[in-house]
């Protein structure tokens, strides 16, 4: 009798282990099966991703050929468009932090300070990597070491600077800044005796 007891209890506690591994067993089922969903709702978004890259490429692709295309009709040299490109980039970039300036209330200034706002060009050994235009705020985090090298600079200096492994000879173009507060003498109130 005693040992009928004892295998109760074992079949017993062997009942309870298997209900908690069946248990076990079931969650994780129910965990892959979310994260399938997961994975197919995720894929499914790299797919729209990859359809729509495509459609872009496919467009870009279209209007290349739209590009040489007219080109050749119009028999425009190629120095002479990249020099009319060049124009209108600058004219676009320009155009647009000068309405950033007057919005940030900025006006010319002479040197480059803390708090000036400065917009520069770059040649590099490769044209590819060089900077067409930028505008930067020398106050924001630039790369180590830049911005001890860029205070007290004028309009027109130039600079070499290592950015992200790439020597950048840097060019001043403007630099503009928030005007200084006048200070107001204090006229000291009338006495009266």
């Amino acid at each position: 009798m005693a040992k009928d007891v004892k295998k109760e209890k074992k079949v017993k506690q062997l009942s309870n282990k298997t209900r908690n591994a069946e248990t076990k067993i079931k969650e994780l089922e129910g965990a892959v099966k979310m994260m399938q969903m997961v994975f197919q709702q995720v894929m499914g978004g790299y797919k729209q991703i990859g359809n729509e890259l495509d459609g872009l490429r496919h467009m870009v692709t279209d209007l290349q050929y739209r590009f040489v295309a007219i080109v050749e009709q119009l028999g425009v040299n190629s120095e002479d468009l990249d020099d009319l490109v060049s124009i209108k980039k600058v004219a676009d970039f320009t155009g647009a932090a000068n309405d950033q300036d007057v919005k940030e209330g900025l006006v010319p200034a002479e040197v480059i300070t803390e708090n000036s706002v400065v917009r520069i060009t770059s040649t590099t050994a490769d044209p590819k990597e060089a900077i067409f235009r930028a505008r930067l705020k020398v106050f924001e985090p630039l790369l180590p070491g830049l911005k001890e090298k860029w205070l007290g600079c004028k309009v027109g200096d130039k600079v070499d600077c290592d950015i992200n492994g790439i020597m950048h000879n840097i060019e001043f173009l403007d630099i503009k800044a928030k005007p200084a507060e006048e200070k107001k003498e204090e006229v000291p109130a009338a006495t009266v005796n």
